[in-house]
């Protein structure tokens, strides 16, 4: 029995000083993830094709607006030389049109909100990829957000430039 105590203890004494070495040799690095993202050189890319987008739809929205403004200046200026079902089937008209407007903003909207979520998460795969090869080559063991970070008794590297410079390369 005094023998397991004391290869016990042994090996508790031996963890014990050797877990200094161990935190030690931990390398720590953080990443601001919105820095990243904001200094890509392809988010103006990302950014001209949404604006790219927004604006097609916009000038088919304008023109059915267009559309609509001008069956109801019609219907007022030609009031008294229309007849009840002609005037009918203007509104009826109108109301289909204006049907078709609401629907056309929502799935703008929807188009533009989901095409924005693709890209955003393309990009983050290539951020998650950039860590990953940094981290494999220059031996980070833990890599944060920049935000996660509160404190460290140890350095923690900010490696968001090497990020950056890491995608841009790539797309080049």
């Amino acid at each position: 029995m005094k023998k397991i105590l004391l290869v016990f203890f042994t090996f508790l004494y031996c963890v014990e000083m050797s877990l200094p070495v161990i935190i030690s040799s931990t390398r720590i690095a953080y990443v601001d993830i919105e820095q990243v993202y904001e200094e890509l050189d392809e988010i103006e890319h990302y950014r001209e094709e949404i604006k790219s987008l927004l604006y097609s739809k916009k000038e088919e929205i304008e023109g059915k607006e267009k559309e609509i403004l001008e069956l109801k200046k019609l219907i007022e200026e030609e009031m008294e030389e229309l007849s009840s079902e002609e005037i009918e089937e203007y509104e009826y008209k109108i109301s289909g049109l204006e049907e078709e407007l609401e629907k056309d903003r929502v799935e703008t909207k929807r188009m533009i909100l989901f095409r924005e979520e693709e890209l955003k998460y393309e990009i983050y795969g290539k951020i998650y990829d950039a860590v990953e090869k940094i981290a494999q080559n220059e031996g980070y063991n833990v890599i944060l957000k920049k935000d996660t970070v509160l404190y460290s008794e140890d350095s923690v590297e900010d490696i968001t430039e090497k990020i950056i410079e890491k995608i841009n390369l790539a797309v080049e």
